[in-house]
């Protein structure tokens, strides 16, 4: 099943359909028409960022005219009373709370209604159902959520992802299908390093985090099976999964509308756009992920090839200028004998690099990775390089293998 796409600068829609080799519907247009009128009514966050519009809202035609409206940043969102962020037509009844992770800065607060919060559990499900995985399965998924009686019912066991014991309670559940957050998955690895007869599921999942090569080719043996990728957010769930061995990632829903906006950084890295068709108590339109995709260019659909890091992480040299975490993560992937790595610029442009390795590699790599950043950040920005012995995992919050400090101080969360 495919989300609905749109290039940067639709200007038709016949434009749109030429892009992505997907023609703008009826339907599309009749969900986002009263989406936004919709929204512009009832939610007093959307009528203040749209007040300024050139063209008033209710004459625009979408999708033609929808990049018209500003983007939304989880900043925006931030500063507005919670209240201002919901449809006022919702009760309070069959409402739920979920939290942002926060590891673009700040966590958030999103609220759900009882119908999108299913839309979301079935977009789920299919993407788990289309990688290959069945109902009657044991399910084993790593994250902060309880069980309840029916993932009970269902053989799904959540397990949370601060359990410092987490191959004991895979060991235990002896999952058909492993679901979790990189880091909780390469913490299992190290856990099982000097283990035989582990148990072998038929797939495992990673989530949350961007997953480089030597990782995936890391879980792949140790649990002997192959690895699925998906990507989401708790702002609306499920966007993408990426099949065992598939080459592009596949969008999970018909009722997401994506856009791509250019980097500019020379390597057609693009920002990611979400809009959530279905609207729901609290609305994400044309919301910033904060997340860069490459996509294939060269396939009629375009499809994300890689999600390669957030924006607010992007490198700042000296001069103003910066660099995207995707040219970070492509030059480091290149240096032999690197298992893992982390790039983190501080708030004075200083750098440290962390590494994981065979210790007998440590030495070289330790010259060779500053040299390298070098290539690209120059010579003036101080840098120190750290051999780690333990993998670089962490139990809680996500991962980056490149984090700019600088980036979450001077560009604010979801920037």
């Amino acid at each position: 099943m495919m989300a609905s796409v749109l290039p940067p600068t639709t200007k038709s829609a016949s434009a749109a359909a030429a892009a992505t080799n997907q023609p703008s519907t009826a339907a599309v247009r009749k969900q986002l028409t009263r989406l936004i009128q919709t929204a512009k009514q009832r939610v007093p966050f959307y009528a203040r960022h749209w007040s300024t519009v050139a063209t008033p809202v209710t004459s625009m035609q979408f999708p033609e005219q929808l990049g018209e409206l500003p983007v939304v940043q989880k900043s925006d969102l931030l500063a507005q009373p919670p209240g201002d962020l919901l449809d006022s037509s919702y009760s309070d009844s069959g409402l739920s709370t979920e939290t942002t992770s926060g590891s673009g800065g700040q966590p958030m607060e999103i609220v759900k209604d009882a119908a999108s919060s299913r839309r979301r559990g079935l977009r789920f499900l299919r993407a788990l159902l289309s990688c290959g995985y069945r109902p009657g399965q044991r399910l084993m998924l790593i994250s902060t959520r309880r069980s309840g009686g029916l993932m009970t019912f269902a053989r799904w066991s959540y397990v949370d992802l601060r359990d410092e014991q987490l191959l004991q309670e895979y060991e235990r559940l002896r999952p058909d299908t492993l679901y979790g957050p990189l880091s909780s998955l390469l913490q299992i690895c190290e856990q099982a390093r000097h283990r035989t007869g582990l148990h072998r599921p038929a797939m495992v999942v990673s989530t949350a985090e961007q997953m480089m090569p030597g990782q995936r080719a890391l879980i792949e043996a140790t649990f002997g099976c192959p690895v699925a990728d998906f990507y989401g957010m708790s702002e609306v769930g499920v966007v993408a999964f990426r099949r065992p061995g598939g080459m592009h990632f596949e969008l999970a829903s018909d009722d997401l509308l994506l856009e791509y906006l250019p980097l500019g950084d020379g390597l057609s890295t693009e920002r990611l756009i979400v809009t959530d068709l279905s609207g729901g108590v609290m609305p994400m339109i044309r919301y910033e992920t904060g997340d860069l995709v490459r996509r294939n260019h060269e396939l009629a659909d375009q499809p994300i090839q890689e999600f390669v890091g957030r924006r607010v992480d992007s490198l700042q040299l000296s001069s103003g200028a910066s660099i995207s975490p995707y040219r970070v993560t492509l030059r480091l992937e290149a240096i032999e004998g690197l298992r893992q790595y982390q790039v983190v610029q501080r708030k004075d442009l200083s750098i440290d690099i962390y590494f994981h390795c065979e210790a007998s590699n440590a030495d070289r790599l330790r010259r060779e990775l500053p040299a390298a950043l070098a290539e690209m950040v120059g010579t003036d920005l101080p840098m120190r390089c750290h051999f780690q012995k333990q993998s670089l995992h962490k139990v809680a919050g996500k991962f980056r293998p490149v984090h700019s400090e600088v980036g979450q101080a001077v560009a604010g969360p979801g920037t």
